[in-house]
């Protein structure tokens, strides 16, 4: 079944472009999906928020060579240069990424937070996906909005109007 995207008249019969962004969320679709690298032996110390991704404290190398297998994949290491702390290791571009690794009751290695390192790798890949496929696509969208309004955010300020250091307005 297909959906249609379709455009209802409104009072003043104004055109309403799409927001939906085909082009991303197609970027999106493409991105490369997370897989898990386990570890086969029994890791002491494992803490209780990380599975069977958790591999303990073993080097940048070794992680390296777990992971060029394929395009997502990512595994959990404890650092060796600052113990008690821990990697999220991650495979995209065809070269391993690292990432420290926090949890407060969620995963977090920016400010999103997630309930599990699946949903946490999924968005990075996404993220690292489109920036890497979509930079100048993205860039041309801030230089050229085709909205005025989005959101909570003015993007042209109103005669008057103080503008914020960014050049954005909140709507009151």
């Amino acid at each position: 079944m297909q959906c249609r995207l379709s455009f209802m008249a409104t009072d003043n019969d104004e055109y309403r472009p799409p927001v939906w962004k085909s082009y991303l969320y197609q970027l999106q679709q493409e991105a490369p999906h997370p897989r898990r690298v386990t570890c086969v032996s029994e890791v002491e110390n494992r803490p209780k928020y990380y599975g069977r991704e958790y591999h303990g404290m073993i080097s940048r190398e070794e992680a390296d060579q777990l992971l060029s297998v394929a395009e997502g994949s990512y595994l959990i290491r404890e650092s060796q240069r600052q113990p008690g702390t821990y990697t999220l290791a991650l495979r995209f571009g065809n070269q391993t990424r690292n990432f420290r690794l926090f949890y407060d009751g969620k995963h977090f290695v920016g400010e999103k937070r997630f309930e599990s390192i699946h949903d946490l790798v999924t968005d990075g890949l996404i993220t690292l996906y489109i920036e890497t496929k979509a930079a100048e696509y993205i860039s041309k969208m801030t230089i050229n909005p085709i909205y005025e309004h989005v959101g909570y955010t003015t993007l042209k300020p109103r005669a008057g109007a103080e503008e914020s250091p960014a050049g954005l307005q909140r709507h009151a």
